[in-house]
């Protein structure tokens, strides 16, 4: 964060005193937001009935590279600060023009690519047992034994873990095992991405 500031006279229509904001370095953006702070309040007090001086904090923030600031007047928001905006509250449903449909994490992008990060089969084929609690948890491992009553769960470490049935929601079998793999997507490759609309 780089603080500035702007102290304009005359009812504020002259700009007298601005220093200057920075420059942000290349492939970065910045987020600038307007505060008061006690000595801006000091300044104002002292010489404001004088030349009608006024003094506010300007903060400078600059963003990580291929993102934006998260607050922009949507008057002004391209397409791309929107699709960045809107996309970054969760997963999005990529649609390339080749027909396949999956889901992703938009982490990036620039004026020809779209940086993903998509959930895929583990290359090793190893699968899962997922048990699914009625409180929202879940338990990953391997089914050993059921009865009636219970579930045994075999864990990480080799250690068994017995869970009532009355707790449990949901058992699904074999279940594939996924890892994160990031992916550089051309834009000129997507037919359609879609995604939740924020407020």
């Amino acid at each position: 964060m780089v603080p500035a500031w702007q102290s304009p006279i005359f009812f504020g229509l002259i700009p007298a005193l601005n220093s200057p904001i920075p420059e942000p370095p290349l492939g970065q953006t910045i987020r600038v937001t307007e505060s008061a702070r006690w000595h801006d309040y000091t300044v104002t007090v002292l010489l404001g009935w004088l030349t009608s001086l006024t003094k506010r904090t300007i903060i400078v923030e600059f963003c990580e590279e291929n993102l934006y600031a998260n607050h922009w007047n949507d008057r002004e928001e391209s397409i791309d600060q929107k699709i960045h905006r809107m996309a970054m509250t969760g997963k999005v449903t990529i649609q390339p023009r080749n027909g396949e449909t999956f889901l992703a994490k938009v982490i990036g992008f620039d004026s020809e690519t779209i940086f993903l990060e998509i959930s895929v089969p583990d290359p090793s084929g190893a699968v899962i047992d997922k048990a699914h609690f009625k409180d929202g948890s879940i338990m990953e491992g391997r089914a050993v034994t059921q009865n009636d009553l219970e579930i045994v769960m075999e864990l990480k470490g080799s250690s068994r873990q017995s869970y009532s049935k009355s707790k449990l929601k949901k058992l699904e079998l074999r279940v594939p095992v996924t890892v994160l793999e990031k992916k550089a997507l051309p834009k000129a490759d997507i037919l359609k991405i879609m995604f939740e609309e924020i407020e």
